[in-house]
This record gives structure tokens, sequence and C-alpha cells, in this order.
């Protein structure tokens, strides 16, 4: 069985060789090159062709995801797990490994409005398929403001335990101030609400709508990748999560997402909890908390880009910040959530 060498001081090589050993088992055909695209994530090339091996750490994880591939086969909207020549789904291996086609395509690029357009098709095929699906597995369920106030209070602890220089230090102050705003004011019974009719109808939202995770494909149709954070949510979930991943093209500009042709965009654009959820810089805790995390953080370009997307939707925060304060001082103070 031929294939590239590769080593790492983890000994990761040698999980990966045992795992060849069992895929040529399986299938009979020897992996004679193969590329790590994540740790979790391989591509393996054949003489039968190039597949994705990924890896998930419980077999409940993979088991999820398999359901997912059957429920939607040939319905063209996601990259399907296989099974392996004798029906089996997955080779146990330091995890347990499922096996795709690989498919060659390019990722959307949400700076242009057609692509922006063409994800939120996708997305809305995804959401009408998936609803009343239904698994014998445990499945995972999401609670926005529990996720959010957890982000929240990850970068609240990581700015005070970091050296920060003042001029950051101020914008992490201010990011603070935005998030506990939010938190604050969200509506928790509503959402409370939204997310038990969501785990009743048995909508599902895909969970990491990236540009990256829309794959235009030779056909030029568009499949969903990384469905992983699959959850019984709220479709509006995802909707809000990519308009946050859109946003910075319109400079933040609200008005802008007029131009979208999507009816539950436009029906977000109408509730009063969309617009603190926008003031919640969900996107920036996710970049900072991850920066954080990295034990070598002189990065002079991950800075200007933080400083960047902070300015950038300074004033559209403000704003709506201010118009909130104005219902504040209307209907009094009571209604704040107290435990932010």
């Amino acid at each position: 069985m031929m294939m590239n060498h590769y080593r790492n001081s983890n000994g990761d090589d040698l999980h990966y060789y045992r795992l060849f050993f069992s895929f040529y088992q399986l299938t009979k055909y020897a992996v004679e090159h193969y590329k790590i695209i994540k740790k979790h994530v391989l591509l393996v090339d054949t003489k039968n062709g190039s597949y994705i091996l990924k890896r998930y750490s419980t077999k409940n994880a993979l088991l999820l995801q398999i359901a997912l591939s059957k429920y939607l086969s040939k319905k063209n909207i996601i990259i399907p797990f296989k099974a392996f020549p004798d029906g089996q789904f997955f080779i146990e291996e330091n995890g347990y490994w499922g096996i795709m086609p690989y498919i060659e395509g390019t990722p959307l690029n949400f700076k242009h409005l057609k692509d922006q357009q063409e994800g939120l098709n996708q997305l809305h095929l995804f959401h009408k398929e998936t609803l009343s699906m239904c698994f014998s597995i445990q499945t995972p369920r999401f609670s926005l403001f529990s996720y959010w106030k957890k982000r929240y209070e990850t970068f609240q602890e990581s700015i005070y335990s970091v050296n920060m220089e003042m001029r950051l230090k101020a914008i992490a102050d201010e990011l603070l101030r935005w998030g506990k705003f939010a938190l604050q004011r969200l509506p928790l019974y509503y959402l409370k609400q939204l997310e038990q009719k969501a785990c009743f109808e048995h909508q599902w939202v895909h969970g990491d709508v990236a540009s990256h995770n829309f794959l235009r494909i030779k056909d030029q149709s568009v499949l969903l990748l990384d469905c992983d954070l699959l959850a019984e949510a709220p479709i509006e979930y995802d909707y809000l999560q990519y308009l946050n991943r859109i946003m910075p093209y319109y400079k933040w500009k609200i008005p802008a997402l007029n131009k979208l042709e999507n009816n539950e965009i436009q029906s977000l654009l109408e509730k009063a909890w969309f617009y603190l959820a926008l003031i919640y810089p969900t996107d920036l805790y996710r970049e900072w908390n991850r920066y954080f995390r990295c034990k070598e953080r002189q990065s002079p370009l991950f800075i200007q880009d933080m400083e960047m997307k902070f300015y950038m939707r300074y004033s559209t925060i403000m704003e709506l910040m201010n118009e909130y304060r104005k219902f504040d001082e209307v209907n009094g103070w009571c209604f704040l959530n107290k435990d932010t």
C-alpha cells in the first residue's frame, strides 16, 4: 500500500497508517497519496477515485451525520457520507471515521451579491427539506442566550488575563459593553418559546454558515458542507449568523439588506430582537477568543483587521443602542435581564 510519508510530533502518522490499512481492508482501495486538510479531515487518493475521510470523537456524532445523509440522499443539498462496500459506515481508529466522495468545487464568495443569494437559496432548501426530520438517536439542541452568554464571559475573562495596549483595551471594553447591552435586553421568554416551537416542529439549523461551507460545483449548483453543528433550533438563528457573515460587505448598513430575496430575512428585519442580536458582536468575540487561545499573539494584521471591523460597525451599533435606550426610558428598566 503506497502513500506519501507524513510525520508529526504527536504520533498521528501511526493512527493514519492504521486507518489506511482498515480502509484498504474494507474497500480494497490502496491509498496512494493523502493530504491533511485538518487534523480530523483527510483527502485520500486511490486508483478508484478520491475520498474524504472525516473523524468524529464520538460514535453518536458520526451516526447523526450518517442519518442526515440518508435523509437527504438524492436531494443534492449536501455531500453525504457513504457506506463502505460491506455496508459499514465507519472505521474506528482513534475516533470514528466516516467516508464521503471528494467533489471539486469553489467556495462561495460573500463579497458578491450573486453568491450571497445562492447561499441563501441553498440554506432555505436545507431548512425546507429537513423540516420535521426525526432521528432515533440523541440530537443536539441549541439555546442562543446560553451560548452567547458563555462566549461573552470567555471574552471577558480573556481580556482581563492578558496585557493589552491602551487603544485595544478601549475597544475590548466597548465590545463588552455592546455584549452586555444586548444580553440584558434579549427577550428570553420569546426566545425560549421560539426554541421550544423549533423542537416541537423539528426545525434544523446548519450552525456554521460561513462562505467556505457553500461549494459551487461543476454544474454550477451549490452544496452545503460541514454539518457538524447540526441542531434542533429556530431557523432564524442560521439567517442571523448568515447576516453577520455578509454585513461587512455592506459596511454594516442595515437598509442594504433589503436587496436580498429571502422571506425569512425580510421577516427578521421586522423583529425587534433581531436588532438587539446585531448589537451583540458574536463574530468579534469568536475571533478574539480564538486569538487569545493562541500561544503566539504577535499578529499586527489580525489586530488591524479587528480594529477595522470594529470601527466599520460602530456608528450603526450606536444608532441601535440609542433607539433601545429611548425604549428603556419610556418603559422603565424592570425588563432587563439581571444575570448578565
